[in-house]
This record gives C-alpha cells, structure tokens and sequence, in this order.
C-alpha cells in the first residue's frame, strides 16, 4: 500500500513537472540585410514592409543621405541611403537591393540597402557585449551584435537612425 502510495506521489510529481510552462528564452526576430560585404539587423517590430525599388523621385534641399521619396499606396516616404548615412559610400541599386520602410514612434522612412538576405530568430543570448573595438559603426546607432553563420551581425538602432536623419536634418 505504502508503494501504491509512493507511486502515486511520483506520478503526480511527474504530471504536475509536465504541466509547468516552460520558460522558454525571450526572443528577439530580425531582417538581416546586407551594406558592402558586411550584414546588419534591423528588428522585426520596426519593419513596415519590404519593397523592391522601384522609381525614387529626387527632392531639392535635402540631407544628402536622403536619395528621394517615394510613394507607399499614395503615402510619400523619404528614402535614406543607409551606406552612406553610415558612411560606407553611395550605394548602387541593383536587381537585389531592396528599401526596408522602418517605423519609429511617428516616424516612416525608407532605408535603401544592398539586399535582404534572411529573417532570423535570435535567443537573447547570443547577443555579445557591445566594445568601441568591435564596431564598425558609430555606438549610438547599434543596438547590439551576434555572430550567425560565422558572420558578425551588427544590429541596428532604427530609432536612433530615423531620428537622426528625419527629425535632426541628418
């Protein structure tokens, strides 16, 4: 009876351990897009959509790094030149590269870029401390880094950019 009993309490044990809600590592999901050989991030809630290029119309009197406007389904979005607003050079449009139309608070711009190369889901963890050595951009617009693929990605901080170009004139 006693073992009856003992079994009992171990099974109940076993189903109760089977039921608990796993805490499963937060998350974060990423666009992962390429500038010159290098890749960057840009996280998943800032991304509006990504669009192939298509005609970007040239507009006077603007920060360099802002290439043009164009329209979303009769909305005009400015498009950033995001190589060149991190100084990397001009950037080159080609049959890959695409404009990510990122969102902060207010906030809509595009962000021309080289290509989309994937969407990534990524454990909090892998993310790496942040040193003046291993950034190749200035610290204010990064937001972390992780390595993927044997490859350094550098995330990015969206906010920090639009507010940069569209709200202080870049």
């Amino acid at each position: 009876m006693e073992e009856q009993m003992i079994n009992t309490i171990e099974f109940l044990q076993k189903l109760k351990e089977s039921r608990a809600p796993e805490t499963e590592e937060p998350r974060v999901q990423i666009v992962v897009v390429a500038l010159n050989q290098a890749r960057y991030g840009i996280k998943i809630f800032s991304v509006r959509e990504i669009l192939k290029v298509k005609k970007i119309t040239w507009v006077p009197c603007t920060p360099e790094c802002i290439i043009g406007v164009i329209s979303v389904r009769g909305e005009i979005q400015a498009v950033i030149d995001l190589k060149h607003f991190l100084q990397f050079g001009f950037s080159q449009i080609t049959e890959h590269s695409r404009i990510i139309l990122v969102e902060s608070k207010e906030f809509v711009a595009g962000v021309l870029v080289d290509e989309m190369v994937d969407i990534l889901d990524v454990p909090q963890s892998n993310f790496l401390p942040l040193t003046e050595s291993n950034l190749n951009v200035a610290p204010k617009y990064v937001a972390g880094k992780f390595s993927w693929k044997e490859t350094m990605i550098t995330l990015l901080n969206i906010d920090m950019l639009i507010q940069e170009v569209v709200v202080n004139q870049g």
